[in-house]
This record gives C-alpha cells, structure tokens and sequence, in this order.
C-alpha cells in the first residue's frame, strides 16, 4: 500500500507542474523513438558534424549529442501508446525571443503531449523513491525505509523537476538503481558470499541506462564503482596487487560494457563513436559557457555553491515558474510537496547525526561489518553527487537534485539513531508506572 501511495503521489500532480521550456524540445526531439522503433531506421539518425566534416551542427544535431536519448524513447513510446502522432510534437523552442512569443508560434506542446511526456516522467519518479525505499532498508531498517521514501517523494524540488518531460527522473531512477545493485553486490562481499555473474551483468546494464538517462548519471555509476571496489578490498585479510588488479580489471569491464549499452542507445554517434564523444565535450562546454554568459547571477562563488549544497535539498524555496500563474496554482494544490522553510533545519541537522553515524559505522567495521558496508556507501554516494553539485556554475536548482536521494537516506538514518536513543528512555519510565489492580507475583517479579 505504501508503494502504491508513492506512484499515486508521483502521477497526481504532474500535469499541475508549470511548464520549462526545456521540455518543449526534449518532447520534440522524442521524435527519436518514431524513427528508431516504428520506422527502423536508427541508422538515419547518426551525426557527421565537426570532427569528421568540419561543418557546425544543426540544432537536432546538437541536442542528439548533449542531451542522453533514453527518456526521449520513453516519452516517445508514451504519447505513441496514447494515439498522439510525429505531426502533433512542437517546434523546437526559440530561445532568442520570450515566452510569450514562443507561445504565440505554437512551440508549447499540446496538453496532451506534455501530459503523455510527464506521465512518464512520473512512472520514473516513483520507480526512484521505491529505491529510496529499498536503499532505506537495507541502510538503516525498515523504518528508515518508510521515513526516506516518504521525506523523499514529499521533497518540493524532486516533485518540481522529477515530474517535467526532462531527464532529471530517469537520472535519479537508475542512478538509483545502479546503487542499489551496488549495495547488493558489497553486502555480499562482505558476507563473503558468492557473486553470481548475472549481479556483475545487472550492473553492467543499470550503469549503462544510467548513462543514457542522463550523462552526469556518471557520478552515480563512478560512486557504486568506487563503494564496490573499496569493500572488496576491505573485506579481505590481506591485500595483494593481483587481487586489486583483478577487482579494478573487472570492474574496468563492467564500465566498458555500460559504454557500449549507452552507444547501443545512441545512433548519433554510430559512424564515429571516438569523434562523437569529442564533439559532444566540446559542444557541452560550448553550451556552458553560453549559458553561464547569458545567466543572471552566473558563475555562482564557490562559497554560494557550498550554501546551496546545504540549504537546497530540505531549506531554500522552489525557483520561480516561467508562468506565475501555474506556479502559483501548483503551490496552492497541495501537491507540491511538504515546504519546510526554515523548518528544514531540523531534517538537515538529522541528516549530519545519520553522516556522523555513517562514518562511525565505518571507523568500527569490525564490529559490524554489514553495517558499515552499507554506511561506506552513502559516503561515497554524497561525496561523488556533492563534487558535481560544486562544480557547476549555474544557478538552476534542478541540478542539485541528485543531491536529494542521499540527503533523505541520510535524514531518514539520523531520525532513527534519534529514536533507538529515546526509546529506552521510554522503557525506563514505563517501567516505574504504577501497577494496575490484578497483577499477581509473577507479573510483578517480571516487571521488576
């Protein structure tokens, strides 16, 4: 039932969430999915721009190499699935005239569209706080499971861009997901029990659609790379150089192999994969640094970034809406989440007691090595998606919602930790209340 109460959240207000226009062109670019699973035609798809012919790309070219294409194919199967049609998907949005402009040439998609799109969007949203859910329960018990997931799907700023046609939900699902097969693999280890290669071919798998849902899904994959590595080499008596070498050979393969899933995923790069990716960097910076010139309040100091590394995930307000109406009617709707203001003090202060516990946990692995397996975890977890929310220049919130899943897991471990301390606090006054009427010796020597 509490699953299902998550999905049912995650689809209610989904079409409430005021438009961006980013999803203007991830919907017409969704197009990808008609031409690569109906037409069968992946192969027309492939770039040839820069590196190999010296001519700039088209904007469809561009976007086939900056944005990751699997959330494209989703939301292309979606509109598909409701009888929505290639003809009926918008222009590509006009960023150089405003909203209203490009409202008035059509470039918003139908209600229909950007329905079937986020309706997808949603389906990934929830599938991420069912991980949560699970990352929650093998971390910290069942408990925490429920307090994560719930603090997680309630999160203002995960609803608000998890929920557009974008790529943020895929992103957290199968990063998500690629650490919870993470998790298995170490509790294993640490259990010294055996492996089964199909867990080495899921992760495999798990990282490759992380990659393709979105390409900084690479802190995820490197934070389950790493979480994997360190407990195989901690759970050993003595550690050799063939054993690392075998663990880090093994481990280069599985990212090999999610290299090639991403490729497989991807016809733009097909004629050249090497040059593809070269002119994918080069393009993503290009992008960069054009939105960093044309952003208000861009770069953002280092020390603001630090702030926001803090504050947004339980703290700060929503970033204003394009429409102040719909921004408004979503905030009023009651789906929007739980809002804590200044309140979120106090779940971020949970989540620092959860980071504390986790590095003690991991200082005294080995009382407790399960425990801290999973703990050593959520530390790199934090570390690899904090490292990207530092470093990116642009004061645009959606990118600190990798930030969130952990934060959460961590908040969720610290009210726990808050909880076992009270406890017998409340047994010990429960034992000193008076005796009711009717107990004989033998209840009372059990009390006593």
């Amino acid at each position: 039932m509490w699953l299902l109460g998550l999905l049912l959240y995650s689809l209610a207000g989904a079409s409430l969430v005021p438009f961006h226009p980013d999803e203007g062109e991830h919907i017409r670019m969704s197009r990808d999915f008609v031409t690569a699973f109906i037409d069968r035609q992946p192969q027309t798809l492939a770039v040839r721009i820069e590196s190999t012919t010296g001519r700039p790309a088209t904007p469809e070219e561009t976007l086939r190499l900056i944005n990751a294409p699997l959330h494209g194919y989703v939301m292309g199967l979606a509109w598909n699935l409701r009888g929505l049609t290639v003809d009926q998907l918008p222009p590509l949005w006009n960023w150089g005239a405003d909203y209203a402009t490009n409202l008035a040439e059509g470039r918003r998609p139908s209600e229909a569209m950007l329905s079937a799109a986020r309706g997808a969007s949603a389906v990934f949203l929830w599938l991420s706080s069912v991980l949560v859910f699970a990352l929650g329960k093998r971390s910290g018990g069942e408990v925490a499971a429920f307090i994560a997931s719930g603090l997680y799907i309630t999160n203002p700023l995960v609803l608000f861009h998890a929920r557009r046609a974008m790529h943020e939900a895929p992103l957290l699902a199968f990063g998500c997901l690629t650490l919870w097969v993470a998790s298995v693999i170490a509790a294993k280890r640490v259990r010294s029990s055996t492996i089964s290669p199909l867990w080495w071919l899921a992760l495999t798998l798990c990282a490759g659609l992380t990659l393709a849902a979105k390409h900084t899904g690479v802190v995820f994959i490197a934070a389950a790379f790493v979480w994997i590595f360190l407990v195989e080499v901690l759970s050993r008596p003595a550690i050799s150089i063939p054993s690392l070498l075998y663990s880090m050979g093994r481990l280069t393969l599985i990212g090999v192999g999610a290299l090639l899933i991403f490729l497989l995923l991807s016809p733009a790069y097909w004629r050249d994969p090497v040059g593809r990716l070269g002119d994918t960097l080069r393009l993503r910076t290009r992008t960069i640094v054009a939105q960093v010139a044309g952003t208000p309040g861009a770069p953002i100091p280092f020390e603001q970034r630090v702030n926001w590394l803090i504050t947004q995930p339980l703290m700060r307000p929503l970033d204003s809406a394009h429409d102040v109406q719909e921004g408004q009617h979503y905030g009023a709707s009651g789906w929007s989440g739980f809002h804590w203001g200044l309140w979120g003090i106090i779940p971020t202060a949970f989540a620092l007691v959860g980071l504390i516990s986790a590095v003690h946990h991991v200082a005294n692995s080995r009382r407790r090595r399960a425990r801290a397996a999973q703990s050593l975890g959520l530390m790199i977890w934090l570390v690899a998606v904090s490292a990207l929310a530092l470093a990116n220049p642009l004061p645009w919130q959606r990118y600190f919602a990798p930030v969130i899943p952990v934060v959460m897991l961590l908040a969720a471990s610290g009210m726990v930790q808050g909880l076992s301390i009270l406890s017998p606090m409340f047994n010990h006054r429960a034992k000193w209340q008076p005796l009711k009427p009717g107990l004989n010796d033998q209840r009372l020597k059990k009390l006593q």
